[in-house]
């Protein structure tokens, strides 16, 4: 009863707006703010009975806390801020109607960006424009005196914290409106963020371990590391003896966070591959936030290099400073080529075209049928697969359908592999297992995975009264923190388990006697399909993209046309009514992926890489 008068009280104080100081950057949102939602999103504010604007004004910017729902209208802020370049392209993304992930927004959030871009055309090469800073910060609530803690004054004396390359590559602080480096001292420096290009967070850890967890890494560097001559970019043996009389190929990851998928997971293959051909490699990740995967990655390596760099973003200007970084490793290490695990890199294939070193590009996107994925490029097809040919000397693609997708006939088909001994204990679970048949759906949980697909799946079986259970294997997000709520209130079918993520691809199929995949993306590969087929699972997936490589229609699995999910019904219920058919077809899928996706098969495609690269190289020396 005293909250809700609280929260009366305060809705009445936002008739009459107390006006803050003449100077204070708050007066940028005075359009903007909205009072009600401000109450609505920081309850804690109702609850003390304080004027919203008031508080904003006096507390609310300086903590980060958001003025209103718009993401425009801060974007407009931190472009009023004088912060151009991080901001233009999401703007730019937000008035076509999508966010920086690709998902859609509202007819106000599109206006708003408008007005935002047409202030900036309006005003760009004006004089007299000021460019005002940013939110002060003031000095840290943390002491001074704490050996762990990082001061403000240490941070910018540095020059190591990079105010737009912050905001670029972290869009949640971009969309707020905390001061960036108050941000990295309070908040990103523990979450393992890096400041700008010159230091890896994470990787000063893993080289570094005598780093303590409650200690900041650059704090440590700062004071100790860099007296005793620690780097802030440092290379680190891997497990591998070097061949001194082999040759050297820098392979680059594009991610290696706390959750992994098919790529990750194909970048080790890919490793033992180039070992079993007799080449000494030199790994790049972008972190070391994932203890266990680089570690992995080092056990598979000679060296290993852990910097910061993200996806290429179409209008966003390559980091300099990241390109020299890899230019500076290709030359120490002597590389004989560069080789891009995927196509969305931007600055190690920029760097290897400026030390004239060939380039690999392994593509295991469709850009044509990937909108989801362009969105987030803040691109079109066109331009990625312009982009995918003009910096690659050599492609490689992991299936004959990505390979025709490059529109070009020299392209290297090196398909996915996998190890059918590791899913040994997958293949014996469930077999005669008793009570229902588990349907699983192993994804990112991502709306392009087809996850609304599979609940109506899931709902069409509960409707035929099937003794099956639908488990979703997936991380954590807003679609599935969505669906547990529409759960809880029995919305959805009961037949529905949410698994969680599965840290390996055995735990999730141990628990699976039928794998589903019904992407609405097509998919270049479909590695948990092939994994699936390894574990001795049947597999019933759309017609669609690569699939069609992996499944053998009636043999070790089903296909259906794309979007029939009546038809995919059908085919689950065949299958789980039939122990014996499930076996018939898993133990035909297992026969396939054993004989076509092995090991042997990755080493004589790398081989026929290599011989691309020399000769290559062949042709650029002669005169």
């Amino acid at each position: 009863m005293v909250s809700g008068l609280k929260r009366w009280l305060a809705g009445l104080s936002t008739r009459r707006k107390p006006q803050p100081p003449v100077c204070s950057p708050a007066r940028f949102f005075e359009a903007d703010f909205d009072a009600a939602w401000y109450l609505q999103a920081y309850p804690d504010i109702a609850d003390a009975g304080m004027d919203p604007w008031l508080h904003f004004t006096t507390r609310g910017l300086a903590e980060g806390r958001l003025p209103c729902g718009n993401k425009a209208a801060v974007l407009h802020y931190r472009l009023w801020s004088g912060l151009e370049q991080p901001v233009l392209s999401e703007l730019q993304a937000l008035s076509e109607g999508r966010d920086s992930r690709g998902e859609l927004v509202s007819r106000e959030e599109r206006a708003r960006a408008a007005r935002a871009l047409e202030w900036w055309r309006d005003r760009k090469g004006s004089e007299g424009i000021a460019q005002n800073a940013q939110i002060p910060g003031g000095e840290p609530d943390c002491d001074e005196s704490d050996c762990f803690a990082l001061s403000q004054r240490e941070l910018i004396k540095s020059r190591l914290f990079d105010c737009n390359w912050y905001l670029t590559h972290n869009p949640d602080v971009l969309y707020g409106t905390m001061d960036p480096l108050q941000h990295f001292r309070v908040t990103g420096d523990a979450e393992g963020r890096d400041p700008g290009p010159g230091f890896s967070t994470t990787g000063y850890r893993y080289r570094y371990p005598e780093v303590q967890s409650d200690e900041s890494a650059l704090a440590h560097f700062l004071r100790e590391g860099a007296s005793k001559g620690y780097s802030p970019l440092d290379t680190v043996a891997g497990d591998l003896p070097v061949h001194p009389e082999a040759v050297t190929i820098m392979v680059c990851a594009h991610q290696a966070g706390s959750h992994l998928y098919g790529a990750e997971r194909s970048l080790l293959d890919l490793l033992e591959g180039f070992q079993q051909v007799g080449v000494n490699v030199i790994v790049t990740l972008p972190s070391a936030e994932n203890l266990p995967y680089v570690q992995a990655v080092a056990a598979r390596a000679q060296t290993l290099a852990i910097l910061p760099y993200f996806w290429w973003k179409s209008g966003l200007d390559s980091c300099a400073d990241t390109v020299n970084t890899f230019r500076k490793l290709l030359r120490e290490s002597n590389a004989r080529a560069l080789y891009a695990n995927t196509s969305v890199l931007d600055e190690p294939l920029t760097a290897a075209r400026e030390e004239g070193i060939p380039t690999v590009v392994h593509v295991r996107e469709l850009p044509q049928w990937d909108d989801a994925l362009c969105q987030v490029l803040h691109t079109d097809s066109a331009e990625w697969l312009k982009r995918i040919r003009a910096s690659a000397d050599i492609l490689v693609a992991n299936s004959a359908t990505a390979a025709s997708a490059m529109g070009r006939d020299d392209v290297i088909v090196l398909p996915n592999v996998v190890d059918p001994s590791v899913l040994e204990s997958a293949r014996a679970a469930r077999q005669s297992a008793g009570g229902c048949v588990n349907v699983a759906l192993i994804s990112s949980n991502l709306p392009k995975k087809g996850l609304a697909d599979f609940l109506l799946l899931a709902e069409k079986l509960s409707e035929n009264n099937a003794n099956v259970q639908c488990v979703i294997f997936g991380p954590n997000n807003a679609h599935i923190e969505a669906l547990q709520g529409e759960i809880a209130a029995g919305n959805i079918a009961g037949n529905i388990r949410l698994a969680g993520y599965a840290a390996s691809p055995e735990v999730a199929l141990e628990q699976s006697d039928i794998v589903v995949n019904l992407s609405h993306f097509q998919e270049s590969f479909g590695r948990t399909v092939l994994e699936a087929m390894a574990a001795a699972k049947p597999v019933v997936a759309y017609d669609w993209g690569a699939l069609s490589e992996l499944v053998e229609d009636g043999k070790t699995g089903y296909l259906v046309p794309f979007g029939d999910v009546d038809a995919a019904v059908d085919r689950v219920l065949d299958l789980s009514q039939s122990g014996e058919l499930r076996q018939a077809m898993g133990s035909a899928g297992y026969r396939v992926a054993l004989q076509r996706y092995g090991h042997k098969a990755l080493s004589a495609q790398l081989s026929l890489v290599l011989q691309r690269v020399e000769s290559h190289r062949e042709k650029d020396c002669k005169p």
